[in-house]
């Protein structure tokens, strides 16, 4: 169950990092807000349902920073997203750069694990 989970939550980050990148490159507006709501935000739900799961079943505290911390940073990676997909000239270098080390954060401390 553990494996299937695990598979679960990288498919999950592989749809909202992939599904936040071709948003945010995109040219047309209307495919930007529909990858960002129909690609991106259901990878976001499907990475931290997985991810919530996980936690019951190895009997982890939600409390632990990194958690914390990446529940944060996922959160604030997916707001800036969709902000900026869902109107014209918000898809700046800047946007991306912040989307994309922000979900990069994320990520680290979903592997690493790290005790802050």
């Amino acid at each position: 169950m553990l494996y299937l989970l695990h598979f679960v939550k990288f498919l999950g980050v592989s749809l909202f990092v992939g599904g936040s990148v071709a948003a945010l490159s995109v040219k047309n507006d209307d495919d930007a807000s529909r990858l960002s709501f129909r690609v991106m935000a259901p990878g976001f739900l499907l990475t931290y349902v997985a991810g919530f799961l996980l936690v019951r079943l190895t009997d982890r505290s939600l409390l632990e920073t990194w958690i914390l911390a990446s529940i944060a940073t996922g959160i604030v990676a997916l707001q800036v997203a969709l902000w900026a997909s869902s109107k014209p000239g918000r898809r700046g270098a800047v946007v991306k750069l912040v989307v994309h080390m922000l979900q990069a954060v994320t990520m680290a401390l979903m592997v690493w694990k790290p005790s802050l």
